[in-house]
């Protein structure tokens, strides 16, 4: 089984991610047919939005270290 999270190749038997930690106790249970398809399909839009929040945030990041990266350099050269 892949970590929804991070992608790392976990053991069917594992509960956590060895990873990065996240919970595949629920993961297990959907690949199992364990979960009603109305609550996996409610789990695979939940790690969607949330996946979409770690890239969205992680890009603003990005942008926002690069424009006190120029301020700094901005100041050692004034």
């Amino acid at each position: 089984m892949y970590c929804p999270r991070c992608g790392t190749r976990n053991k069917e038997e594992m509960k956590y991610c060895r990873a990065c930690g996240e919970n595949l106790r629920a993961i297990s249970q959907v690949m199992k047919s364990r979960l009603p398809v109305m609550l996996a399909s409610r789990l695979d839009a939940y790690l969607e939005r949330r996946n979409e929040l770690i890239r969205r945030d992680g890009i603003v990041s990005a942008g926002s270290r690069a424009v006190f990266l120029l301020m700094g350099i901005g100041n050692l050269i004034w």
